[in-house]
């Protein structure tokens, strides 16, 4: 008897699962539901803040969180929310501390 799903199909259902899990991350779960509050799609959001598109549905699909610091605070700027509540979503608040002591040092410079 023949089986209904080959074994193409059996392996790229395979792949795609440890892709894409089931379990959205916080930051995926945040940034759809922000986007949505702002009526804003995809294209439109990267279009007007520069954000890399392909990084956006990594993110909205739970694919990764690893996010560069610039990626950070881009995505916090184009959804109008403080830097820390996306570094917190990222689980690095080390970096607000970061940037914060980068700017204390740079006004004393001055």
């Amino acid at each position: 008897m023949r089986s209904y799903w080959s074994r193409n199909q059996i392996l790229r259902k395979m792949r795609n699962a440890k892709k894409y899990p089931h379990d959205q991350t916080p930051l995926a779960l945040f940034v759809t539901g922000r986007l949505a509050e702002m009526k804003m799609r995809q294209s439109e959001f990267c279009r007007l803040n520069q954000f890399d598109q392909g990084m956006l549905s990594k993110i909205q699909n739970s694919v990764t969180t690893n996010l560069s610091l610039e990626s950070a605070l881009k995505l916090a700027m184009g959804l109008s929310v403080p830097p820390a509540k996306i570094l917190g979503l990222i689980d690095r608040p080390d970096l607000e501390e970061l940037v914060m002591a980068a700017y204390s040092t740079a006004l004393s410079l001055r």
